[in-house]
């Protein structure tokens, strides 16, 4: 992962339509770098997916760990290093 762009406190990330169109701009408040394994049920929770528990995102997102080729070298365990960021929305367009 050290080789890997990781998301910076304070940035702005744009979120655009098919046509190119700016629909959201974010601004990227926290990142932490935290094991699979010890990812919190509040982070669970604040990712909004699922039923908001902390089995529900550790079931979902070894499946996708599982999925993601060989190549990668992306083995889902405990010790997987995971980014969390967390972002507030500055600009929605209507």
């Amino acid at each position: 992962m050290a080789s890997e762009r990781r998301p910076r406190a304070w940035a702005l990330s744009v979120v655009a339509d098919g046509a190119g169109q700016a629909r959201r701009i974010s601004r990227t408040t926290r990142v932490d770098i935290v094991p699979f394994g010890l990812v919190s049920a509040g982070l669970a929770r604040v990712e909004g997916k699922g039923d908001g528990s902390l089995a529900h995102w550790q079931r979902v997102h070894r499946e996708s760990f599982a999925r993601t080729p060989a190549p990668l070298g992306i083995e889902p365990t405990d010790e997987l290093e995971i980014v969390c960021e967390r972002f507030e929305v500055v600009f929605r367009s209507g």
